[in-house]
């Protein structure tokens, strides 16, 4: 997985590597959607995530768009995560769905759509911390 570095959570963090997404010219063609196994819960079913990569045309790297919530201080609002990857799927994943475009898009477009046109980075759980594969 990449660094911190090369992480950002849409509204928080001061905008601490914005100009990484808001900016990044990299093209993809193919978004990959994955249900992660995130942890198993005391009644023995797993407690499953889902996330979306941006696989960067001709490379192995991705983009991970995520959303989440801090479940542990009791807050649902949804806080959406970017963040580089030197892979293009995750080894937690229970199954993926690729979903190919019909043109090349960069970064930089889908990140400003979904935080300045959509607001798609205002999003706010259940009670119960589920609402990830709501998002995507």
């Amino acid at each position: 997985m990449s660094s911190a570095a090369e992480q950002h959570i849409v509204g928080l963090q001061g905008d601490k590597n914005l100009e990484r997404f808001a900016n990044d010219g990299r093209e993809f063609k193919k978004i990959r959607v994955v249900v992660h196994a995130v942890s198993v819960a005391p009644s023995g079913l797993t407690e499953n995530h889902v996330s979306v990569y941006l696989l960067i045309r001709n490379t192995e790297h991705s983009v991970r768009i995520n959303m989440r919530s801090d479940l542990d201080n009791d807050d649902i609002r949804g806080f959406l995560v970017w963040s580089r990857h030197d892979y293009n799927t995750s080894n937690s994943r229970l199954v993926q769905k690729d979903y190919e475009l019909a043109s090349r898009m960069q970064v930089r477009t889908l990140y400003n759509a979904i935080r300045n046109e959509w607001h798609l980075h205002r999003y706010e759980f259940s009670g119960g911390g589920s609402g990830c594969r709501h998002w995507v």
